[in-house]
């Protein structure tokens, strides 16, 4: 078990990395290199052997494989809904359909529902985030309300959804069934919900 100052400098050393590597425009894997051989370097002088140490890493990228892959076809899909001009579309499907009245509970729910089924924030705010960003301001609604209700939905998703690899990552980390993690989220899953979706129906 790792003292406090020691876990404290491994949280610092790898937020600090993950900052540096995003100034820096580096792959942020790069940025969790110093929290993982810290990590490392605690680990063996506490008595823990290399042999052992290297089956743990290995158990723990194996049971999160399929998180591995989930990204890997976010990050597909991303791009190919911009090449094929599937972002165009959907802007021009809502200056057809929302209503500029109800467009930021609208942009709300539709964010949900996409990264629902995406099982991503990212994907969703990438995907229709930027569609209904134009709508909002085509219609002259305030941006910081539209990015506020689209942040807002696509965290339902990333939560939430069992595509996601916040949601699988939990799971495998503490050993819990899919099933058993949605059934704990689903409460203040609805409440969030409700509270939102009463918020953005009156802001205007």
């Amino acid at each position: 078990m790792f003292s406090l100052g020691k876990i404290t400098l491994l949280l610092l050393s790898t937020i600090g990395g993950i900052i540096f590597s995003y100034m820096l425009q580096f792959p942020l894997f790069i940025g969790f290199l110093p929290g993982f051989w810290g990590l490392v370097y605690f680990s063996l002088k506490s008595g823990i052997k290399g042999s052992v140490l290297l089956v743990a890493i290995r158990r723990g990228i194996l049971r999160t494989g399929n998180v591995l892959w989930i990204l890997v076809f976010v990050g597909l899909l991303i791009p190919a809904w911009m090449a094929s001009g599937t972002i165009p579309a959907m802007i021009k499907l809502g200056l057809t359909l929302l209503n500029p009245q109800y467009f930021l509970v609208s942009s709300f729910l539709i964010a949900a529902a996409i990264s629902l089924l995406l099982g991503s924030s990212t994907a969703a705010l990438s995907t229709i985030g930027v569609a209904l960003i134009g709508v909002g301001a085509v219609l002259n609604v305030p941006l910081p309300l539209v990015a506020g209700a689209l942040v807002s939905g696509a965290f339902v998703g990333d939560r939430t959804s069992p595509l996601s690899s916040a949601h699988q990552l939990v799971a495998s980390c503490t050993r819990v069934s899919l099933a058993d993690h949605l059934k704990n989220l689903l409460p203040t899953t609805y409440g969030a919900l409700v509270i939102c979706h009463g918020l953005f129906l009156t802001l205007v």
